[in-house]
């Protein structure tokens, strides 16, 4: 095995893509690298900038947020991400700054998708970019309908 087809293997794991053809893979694995985190290291920072999305493919990570009326320096951790989680996904997808701060709760491996460089690759690819655009969407879909029966349940205990 080699890097590539360890890249292009991982991109498969992930659901949604579990189906590309081998140029397809391929050509989304040339937008990707692997990062690994030590614990309490940070991903990207609330504010930030990037457009990269993640793929968690081992560990604990955790999105933190400033919380209105607390301290600009207090961050609070308010989703757990685990292996299997894609992160990183809403600033690719509205080009926007991010949302909030990603850091590792322990050691941690994930694929990183350079966004400019996905970017790029939907462009000249259409076909991709609607197996692309999809998944992201999805998985967002499932992170706000998560987030949204935390609150509904955090509201019953007021």
């Amino acid at each position: 095995m080699n890097v590539e087809s360890d890249l292009t293997d991982t991109i498969r794991s992930i659901p949604g893509f579990d189906r590309l053809d081998d140029a397809a893979a391929a050509a989304i694995a040339s937008a990707a690298s692997l990062s690994s985190f030590s614990e309490e290291e940070i991903a990207y920072r609330e504010d930030d900038t990037g457009n990269d999305v993640y793929y968690l493919i081992s560990g604990l990570m955790e999105s933190r947020m400033r919380m209105p009326g607390r301290s600009r320096q207090l961050e609070e951790g308010f989703i757990t991400l685990k292996s299997g989680d894609i992160f990183g996904e809403t600033s690719f997808l509205d080009g926007g700054r991010r949302e909030s701060s990603v850091v590792a709760r322990e050691r941690s491996l994930a694929l990183r998708l350079d966004g400019t460089a996905l970017r790029s690759v939907c462009d000249g690819l259409p076909p991709l970019a609607a197996i692309v655009y999809r998944t992201l969407g999805r998985s967002l879909a499932v992170r706000y309908r998560d987030a949204s029966l935390e609150l509904r349940n955090s509201w019953g205990m007021y």
